[in-house]
């Protein structure tokens, strides 16, 4: 088909047709043949013509504009944009409104007639010019419909759109060169897979670029030739160096690809790295499964559809016996199921080889040789394309399992017999706070049963009545299962209140178990604690009780040297003297300062003065009637044991006791009350001489009881503490009832209290029984001074008391020789032994004690008698010495007087035995 003319060719031809018509035909017959030829070409062109006006009003229309836009026929006399467009005013861009601007050709593209099927025409707008061609005069639209053309390249573009989002985000790397090698153009997953920007390898040789191992780069450039060829290559294994040095391998193929027409090669590269790793961990898996298979404690046997085995591992080999190769080949039922097992056997073979699954069942299979195999037994057709290839058959030896099945049944009934005849409570509870479990002595230890105490809520609720202490205990509790891992103990002791109301101390054990339930161990350790308390008092009492003792020797020496000098003062004085005032008033004071240290003395080890049987009665009766004369607002009841009991004991020192315990009565009770005091013969057996750590026997218990304001529990705890009081400053010093409890210790015996707030208190006292009879005082001894003139060896490390009782001895005619510690005493005696009448030791001495030169020289002179003498009560050191020989003691501070009758008294024994 022979190409359109274009419309400067066609304006051409017309001006010439016109040129040659107006030379040889009359102007009438040129018009006519002139309008026929236009109404040709019109009519003969392809493209849709209309001419407008200057005002875009249609002129004349060709046969295509009209076939077209038929539906707005007539289409003459309107503005194009009415009739093509459907719209009020030009459309933008218009080439015909800038034809008529500009005067030149004009071309655009614009959208065709809404509706119809001409969705895109190309629009060329030509200027109608007059015969002189300075003027306008209206303009040639040629239309061209290329909706279909439009359409091929919005495909076109649509499909390189696509096919450039393939090629970026595709995961493989794309990537062009020549046939040279050289970098033409990557996508982007080439640009991640090399490290390099597109930019930074365009131009550039991949070789030179170091891409490639050297060893690489010749099968790479191979691959390269078979391009040329137009055969492509691939896929190969290459190893790429990325930009940061890093080594990926890869997996390249190569296309030939024309490109702007030429030829150029497209390289595909996959990162192969996971594939890679993936193959090696699948055969490190396959080699791992093997292991398994082969390794495997069980016996895992494949076999064929035959049931013959193929495959024999070694936990096969250690199960039956048999080694692989004589078990290849072989039925397995007859291997190892022979005789009465091989029907049951041959059952399960049959369903497996039916196609469907045995599972896991127990039976007995037997070894080579005969032995039963306690085994759990399963299997597994083999299916491939539809059709049974084989089976695979698992057992697993549960011998073991079964003795320990066995063994289990066996510790479990040993367990439940240890729970159940624990003397500890034990309970199971859930970890949701049920209580699953408690044994028979948790229901006795405390009285509750699981239906009393469904929940720890309700147990926390009863056996903590307290609110405070209910809370701490849950806070403790909580605390504790917090910080300590299951498996461990988490010991606690709380004071728990039973279904009797009774208070009981408990040690609680609690271990949470692995299921998180958790398992308590309860013991009552009330008399244990009990005994503690017993035995901290105690050991309190020692310590204090030595402090005491050695403040009371240090007290007595210096109040030995203010007695000494006032007696000596005393001797020589008449009582109209105007110092005799000062002198006895210095002695009473004393005196007084000798009854405080013999209170310290009180509940001090051993601090007991003059131990004889006293009749407890008659002493409880005196001290009574006493106390009685003086406080009438308390009315005092007794109730004594008939015959009345006889106890050793320091008169004084139990006077002191039962005296501070009526003051305390009476100070329980201000408004005044009752007070009884009983005295009974009570038997200890050795579970209570156990918790008060004294001797079984017969005691005699004195009770004191006050009907006063009591105490409570915390007050109890504290009441014997050394300087613990609840009186007002003034009224207390903290020392009576803690010298009550020393002087009562010191006489093998005890006391203890119980009282209630606002219910008045008891106190009773245990003093063992003595078969001797009571001691009767026949009156003070008349004093005065007994003089003598024999030697006395005087033993003392102190200064003072030498000078003082050198003195006093003097006074009294005594002729004095003086050793400042015990080595000197027993030289002293060594080498003048026949001259001395009498020794006066000291017991507490620095180096060699008293009680050691007491045995010197009681062995250098058997005869000698020896006082001792001491700022410490006669306790149990001096005591011992006592029993050994010694003649008598003095306790320090004396007086003249004192020291006179001693040493008087002493002498005289040792005289009369000398004369037998």
């Amino acid at each position: 088909m022979a190409e359109k003319p274009t419309y400067e060719e066609l304006e051409k031809r017309i001006l010439e047709l016109e040129s040659a018509g107006l030379e040889r035909k009359p102007a009438e017959e040129w018009q006519r043949d002139s309008e026929q030829l236009m109404t040709d070409i019109f009519e003969s062109i392809q493209d849709g013509i209309s001419v407008l006006n200057p005002d875009l009003s249609i002129r004349h229309v060709n046969g295509v504009m009209k076939k077209w836009y038929s539906a707005n026929l007539p289409l003459e006399g309107k503005k194009c944009f009415q009739c093509y467009q459907n719209a009020n005013k030009p459309c933008n861009p218009c080439p015909t409104l800038r034809c008529l601007q500009s005067g030149k050709t004009e071309m655009d593209i614009v959208a065709g007639l809404p509706g119809s099927d001409i969705e895109w025409i190309q629009l060329f707008s030509y200027p109608i010019k007059d015969r002189n061609l300075d003027k306008i005069t209206g303009v040639v639209e040629f239309v061209r419909n290329i909706t279909e053309r439009k359409k091929r390249e919005n495909a076109l573009k649509e499909s390189e759109k696509r096919l450039n989002i393939i090629y970026e985000s595709a995961p493989d790397a794309y990537y062009i060169n020549d046939f040279a090698g050289v970098f033409v153009d990557g996508n982007n997953a080439a640009e991640k897979l090399l490290g390099y920007s597109r930019e930074e390898l365009v131009g550039k040789n991949l070789a030179e670029v170091g891409l490639l191992p050297e060893h690489e780069v010749e099968r790479a450039i191979k691959a390269l030739n078979e391009n040329i060829n137009g055969k492509g290559t691939g896929p190969d294994e290459y190893t790429l160096k990325r930009k940061d040095g890093t080594m990926v391998p890869v997996e390249i193929s190569t296309h030939p690809v024309k490109m702007g027409g030429e030829d150029r090669v497209l390289g595909i590269a996959r990162d192969i790295t996971l594939r890679k790793k993936a193959m090696e961990e699948n055969l490190k898996r396959q080699q791992y499964l093997e292991s398994v298979l082969y390794h495997a404690p069980d016996a895992i046997i494949t076999l064929d559809s035959e049931h013959r085995v193929v495959d024999w591992n070694r936990g096969a080999v250690n199960i039956f016996g048999y080694t692989p190769k004589e078990a290849i080949g072989i039925n397995l039922d007859d291997l190892i199921a022979p005789e009465e097992s091989h029907i049951e056997a041959g059952g399960k073979t049959r369903q497996v080889l039916s196609g469907k699954r045995v599972e896991a069942f127990e039976t007995v299979r037997y070894r080579k040789d005969g032995t039963p195999v306690q085994v759990i037994a399963s299997g597994s057709p083999i299916m491939i394309n539809g059709a049974i290839a084989g089976v695979v058959a698992v057992y697993t030896d549960i011998s073991d399992r079964t003795r320990a099945e066995v063994a289990l049944k066996e510790s479990e009934q040993k367990f439940r017999t240890l729970v159940q005849q624990s003397p500890f409570g034990i309970s199971l509870i859930e970890k949701d706070g049920r209580y699953l479990y408690a044994n028979p002595e948790f229901r006795k230890m405390f009285g509750y049963t699981i239906e009393d105490i469904p929940t720890g809520a309700a147990w926390f609720e009863k056996v903590y009545p307290d609110k405070a202490y209910r809370d701490k205990v849950i806070q403790t509790w909580k605390a504790d299962l917090k910080q300590t891992a299951s498996g461990h103990p988490r010991p606690r002791a709380f004071t728990v209140t039973c279904k009797d109301g009774t208070c009981k101390d408990i040690y609680f054990r609690p271990v949470t178990m692995e299921n998180m339930n958790q398992f308590v161990i309860y013991e009552d350790i009330t008399e244990k604690t009990k005994l503690e308390r017993q035995l901290q008092q105690t050991q309190k009492f020692e310590a204090i009780g030595t402090l005491a003792g050695g403040i009371a020797h240090d007290f007595n020496n210096l109040l030995m040297g203010l007695q000494g000098r006032a007696s000596l003062m005393s001797v020589d004085l008449e009582s109209s003297h105007p110092h005799w005032e000062h002198v006895k008033a210095i002695e009473d004071y004393v005196r007084s300062a000798t009854d405080l240290t013999k209170q310290l003395l009180g509940f001090a080890r051993g601090g007991k003065y003059e131990v004889r049987p006293i009749d407890i009665n008659e002493l409880l009766h005196e001290s009574a009637t006493m106390f009685g004369r003086t406080k009438k607002e308390i009315r005092i009841h007794t109730k004594l044991q008939n015959p009345p009991p006889v106890v050793e004991a320091d008169r004084r020192q139990i006077e002191q006791v039962l005296l501070n315990l009526y003051v305390n009565a009476w100070q329980a009770m201000p408004d005044g009350g009752e007070l009884y005091l009983e005295t009974k013969i009570f038997t200890l057996d050795d579970a209570r001489c156990k918790s008060y750590q004294l001797e079984p026997g017969h005691y005699v218990k004195i009770s004191v009881t006050d009907t006063g304001i009591g105490m409570d529990e915390s007050v109890c705890q504290r009441i014997f503490d050394p300087f613990f009081t609840t009186k007002e400053k003034a009224r207390g010093t903290g020392l009576g009832l803690s010298s009550a409890y020393g002087i009562i210790k010191n006489h093998a015996g005890t006391i203890t209290v119980y009282s209630e707030v606002n219910q008045g208190s008891t106190f009773n006292i245990y003093l063992p029984v003595s078969q001797a009879a009571a001691y009767r005082d026949d009156g003070p001894t008349e004093n005065h001074l007994v003089k003598g003139s024999e030697t006395v060896l005087l033993v003392d490390d102190e200064d003072m008391i030498i000078k003082v009782a050198r003195a006093m001895l003097k006074k009294l005619g005594y002729r004095v020789v003086v050793a400042k510690d015990g080595e000197q005493a027993v030289d002293t005696v060594n080498t003048k032994g026949d001259q001395i009448d009498l020794v006066i030791l000291d017991l507490i001495m620095p180096g060699m004690k008293g009680g050691e030169t007491f045995d010197l020289i009681h062995k250098i002179q058997p005869a000698m008698p020896v006082i001792l003498s001491s700022g410490y009560s006669l306790n149990g050191q001096a005591q011992e010495v006592m029993q050994r020989g010694c003649n008598g003691f003095i306790q320090k501070p004396f007086n003249i007087s004192e020291l006179s009758q001693k040493v008087r008294t002493i002498l005289d024994e040792a005289n009369s035995v000398a004369k037998g």
